[in-house]
């Protein structure tokens, strides 16, 4: 970061799955170096939530806030106990509300507006083989009621040969050969009703207000009589979100770790399982 600095670099995006599991000590020498040497914007992604159980982890939070954090992004995955455990997480879904308060609350950034305040995405994996109905709903449950504001990311799951994943998703038939596991890229999730509510729950979270559960639940029964009808009343809703805010406006791409996320397109992969349809967040150029 020292030498990219007189390149005119204006900030930086720390990836790093462990960086929230450093020492106090270590993030208190972080905060001195990078206030002395840089003070630049900087996000941090990939943080496990387990890592807000330590007893300094809002005390880290406030040293990295000080030094010029803008934005954190957080691995949260799923909201289903069965896959958690699968994925090794270390949490249950029912924790990660009360691991998340310390994130909620310490929110102000050393920066003017419009990053006066933490951006706060999280991390969501779809498509797992073994999941069931219920399963994909306690994501969505998750997802609704976690924080107040944020912004959400969604990646499908990719079975790696080689990894307990694959060998299950083996079992459970979801591979059908391993050249597509290899032509499947992260960012396209299957095209179906429960990743579809994901998308409407990150249009609303991002702007901070949360549609109630009984909407939810209506658009839910009414995927069941007529698909087509739904997947309509859904791109109709993020449409007119969408267009309310051009009409007056309205420029939030600060509100986000990528470019303000306005809605998602379909593809259908050209490689792979032929006709398979995914789903886009517009800042993901459909590939395949």
């Amino acid at each position: 970061m020292e030498h990219a600095t007189p390149c005119g670099f204006e900030s930086f995006y720390i990836t790093d799955d462990s960086f929230f599991a450093f020492t106090l000590k270590e993030i208190t020498q972080f905060n001195t170096l990078y206030k002395e040497k840089i003070r630049k914007p900087f996000s941090v992604v990939g943080i496990n939530p387990i890592n807000f159980r330590s007893s300094s982890a809002e005390e880290k939070l406030k040293l990295l806030l000080d030094c010029g954090m803008t934005d954190i992004r957080i691995g949260v995955q799923s909201g289903s106990d069965r896959t958690l455990s699968k994925f090794h997480r270390g949490y249950t879904a029912d924790e990660v509300q009360g691991l998340l308060k310390v994130v909620e609350k310490n929110t102000k950034t050393i920066w003017d507006h419009p990053y006066d305040q933490l951006s706060i995405a999280l991390d969501f994996i779809c498509d797992a083989s073994w999941e069931t109905d219920e399963d994909r709903m306690a994501t969505i449950n998750l997802a609704q009621h976690i924080l107040k504001k944020y912004s959400i990311y969604f990646y499908t799951l990719v079975s790696l040969p080689g990894t307990d994943i694959y060998r299950q998703a083996c079992l459970d038939g979801g591979i059908n050969n391993e050249k597509e596991i290899y032509l499947r890229g992260i960012a396209g999730v299957d095209d179906n009703i429960f990743n579809r509510i994901l998308f409407l729950i990150a249009i609303t979270k991002e702007r901070g207000f949360t549609l109630p559960d009984s909407i939810i639940g209506h658009i839910l029964e009414m995927g069941k009589l007529d698909r087509e009808m739904t997947y309509q009343f859904i791109n109709a809703f993020i449409q007119t979100v969408s267009s309310v805010e051009s009409h007056h406006g309205v420029n939030l791409k600060h509100a986000a770790l990528h470019p303000y996320l306005t809605g998602f397109n379909e593809y259908t992969k050209k490689y792979g399982e032929v006709g398979r349809k995914v789903l886009f967040r517009s800042y993901h150029e459909p590939y395949g």
